[in-house]
């Protein structure tokens, strides 16, 4: 069993122009931001990938584990279970 962990950081934007409108072409002001996300990723020794989201505060908002079946062309993902937290920010 692979328990390596890999981090990856990516600093957030404030965008100027309409995100939407960036995707179909228009010219676009971004910023830099320090705030951000990051992704944690680890081996479980299984086919499961086991997915959670937090929000600032350390809390999960968001959880889910799929299955990862072999095929002969590539990989498909399966959906096993759904919890999913909504929370609201003042």
């Amino acid at each position: 069993m692979n328990t390596k962990t890999k981090t990856y950081r990516s600093n957030g934007k404030l965008l100027l122009t309409a995100e939407y409108a960036v995707l179909d072409g228009a010219k676009a002001l971004a910023i830099p931001t320090k705030y951000g996300q990051s992704l944690t990723v680890s081996g479980n020794g299984s086919n499961l990938i086991n997915w959670k989201s937090y929000n600032e505060l350390g809390e999960v908002w968001f959880e889910d584990v799929f299955s990862i079946e072999s095929t002969s062309t590539a990989l498909s993902v399966t959906y096993v279970y759904l919890a999913l937290i909504v929370v609201c920010f003042d």
